[in-house]
């Protein structure tokens, strides 16, 4: 990716502030930055982003006209199965049987979760 990069801007003429490079991991982004800066003139101007954070920042920017009433956060392990959740529990019973075939012990997530709250208090 970095030596199309590199051949884009210097055999296409194309600027580097109109290139993205999308990876999957922090590392690779960094390792991308550098490799990028190292190949092209001006590399620093190319925007290299994993695809979680490129995406996390579009929908920031956009989450109004996106139709989102608030600002869009990402969840962590405990809230994730507190919003999945909240949405079995709204499922009619049939697809709530099903739905907890897909996490089993998710119940007993929640029994727990509710045991420490209880003991914490």
């Amino acid at each position: 990716l970095g030596l199309r990069i590199a051949w884009l801007t210097m055999s296409r003429g194309v600027t580097p502030n109109t290139i993205l490079a999308l990876t999957f991991t922090r590392k690779a982004k960094e390792e991308m930055q550098q490799r990028i800066m190292n190949l092209v003139p001006r590399g620093a101007e190319v925007s290299v982003h994993t695809f979680h954070s490129f995406a996390l920042t579009n929908i920031k920017a956009n989450f109004t006209r996106l139709g989102f009433q608030r600002d869009p956060v990402v969840l962590d392990e405990n809230a994730k199965f507190d919003r999945l959740r909240e949405c079995i529990q709204d499922l009619p019973p049939q697809q709530h049987q099903k739905a907890m075939q897909w996490k089993p012990g998710l119940d007993a997530d929640r029994e727990a979760t509710a045991n420490a709250n209880t003991n914490a208090e």
